[in-house]
C-alpha cells in the first residue's frame, strides 16, 4: 500500500486504471506512453466524482498519481520480463524491498541518505539499478539537486 497515499483513495485508483486498461484492452507499455492523458481525463475525473475527499481531492491526488506512475512503470517493466522469459531478473517497488536491499541503496557520507528509490531491478539479490520515477521537471531536478550532495 502506497505511503503517501490513503489505502481507501489508493484501491479506488488501482481498480480504475485497471477496469480502463482491461476495457481498452491495453498493454502496460501503452498505458505508460499514455500515463498523462489516462490519469489526468479519465481516472483523476472517474475517482474525484466518487471520493469522500471533496475538498481536499487535488493534494490526495498528486502523491497518489505518483505513486500510480511508479506503479504502470513497474507493471511494464514486469510485462517486460515476462514477454521475454527473464526468470533472473526481479523488478521491486520500495514497499517490497527488506532491510538488507535498504542497507546496500543507502548512501553513507556524513549521515546516512535513503536515495529516492521507487523501483530497483535485482538479480541473484543484487541490486542491477535503482528507478525513480518522476511525472514533473521540477520533481526531476530538485531530486537530482539532492543526489549530487
Amino acid at each position: 500500500m502506497p505511503s503517501r497515499c490513503s489505502s481507501d483513495l489508493w484501491k479506488s485508483i488501482y481498480e480504475v486504471l485497471l477496469e480502463y486498461k482491461k476495457q481498452q484492452n491495453m498493454e502496460w507499455k501503452a498505458v505508460l506512453e499514455n500515463f498523462e492523458n489516462i490519469s489526468e481525463t479519465y481516472i483523476r475525473k472517474e475517482v474525484q466524482s466518487k471520493s469522500e475527499y471533496k475538498r481536499n481531492f487535488d493534494q490526495a491526488w498528486k502523491s497518489c498519481k505518483g505513486k500510480l506512475y511508479e506503479y504502470v512503470v513497474y507493471s511494464y517493466i514486469k510485462e517486460i520480463l515476462e514477454k521475454n522469459n527473464i526468470s533472473s531478473i526481479s523488478v521491486k517497488m520500495e514497499e517490497e524491498l527488506g532491510e538488507s536491499e535498504k542497507e546496500s541503496v543507502q548512501i553513507h557520507n556524513w549521515d546516512t541518505i535513503m536515495p529516492d528509490t521507487d523501483l530497483i531491478l535485482e538479480r541473484d539479490s543484487r541490486i542491477l539499478a535503482i528507478l525513480s520515477c518522476k511525472t514533473s521537471l521540477r520533481e526531476r531536478l530538485t531530486e537530482t539537486g539532492f543526489g549530487l550532495h
